[in-house]
């Protein structure tokens, strides 16, 4: 049977990741090797041509054990001082059937970012704080900010390969929006924490945590 998350649902998880704070969040994927001098990812939503454009990038990930629960995702991206303005973005989960998204990105999960400065021109970028439970499977998440006007200064950082190499939706593609894989060699990089094998019930979804965004 399959249920969607409720605010008594995150209430409960909420006081279960209160009791295993002691423990602390562990590494659920680990992307983080980035590489700032190669070929990167465009991943933002910056407007559309002439002067702009809106690209998302997802990374694939398989939950395994019981489950997670996410609690903080981090991308590295290698831009210009003006990212400093980037102050939100869009968190988006989807199940991942094949080499590529089926679905086109739905902005229904709007997510506050924090940025740091980890390197000259290349900043960490961090949605935290968000109690996301996943059950057991393959999935594809894509973290993308919010900066209008920024569109060519930033480029989401390449990491090493893991699974399927990251897949690119372009808003304003021609003839038609599309995903398609421009760096078919490595992944985007991404770190993702929380908490794992605690999911050991139903399976959760997708449209369940997306409703507590809305």
């Amino acid at each position: 049977m399959k249920t969607q998350l409720t605010k008594l649902t995150l209430i409960t998880l909420a006081a279960t990741l209160i009791m295993a704070t002691s423990a602390g969040a562990v590494v659920l994927l680990d992307q983080s090797d980035y590489d700032g001098g190669a070929p990167g990812f465009l991943n933002a939503v910056a407007g559309g041509p002439p002067w702009g454009g809106t690209m998302y990038s997802y990374n694939d990930v398989t939950v395994d054990g019981t489950g997670w629960v996410i609690t903080e995702i981090s991308t590295y991206y290698n831009g210009t001082g003006f990212f400093e303005s980037v102050t939100d973005g869009y968190l988006n989960i989807a199940p991942k059937t094949g080499d590529l998204p089926t679905e086109d990105p739905d902005n229904d999960m709007p997510v506050a970012l924090t940025l740091t400065l980890v390197a000259p021109d290349t900043y960490k970028v961090t949605a935290s704080g968000l109690n996301i439970e996943l059950a057991v499977g393959d999935y594809w998440i894509g973290l993308t900010p919010i900066a209008s006007g920024l569109y060519d200064g930033i480029h989401m950082a390449s990491s090493t390969l893991i699974g399927a190499a990251t897949p690119s939706f372009d808003a304003y593609g021609a003839p038609a929006p599309m995903w398609s894989n421009w760096n078919p060699g490595v992944d985007a990089a991404m770190l993702i924490m929380g908490l794992d094998d605690v999911v050991a019930t139903d399976d959760v979804t997708l449209d369940g945590v997306k409703s507590l965004y809305r």
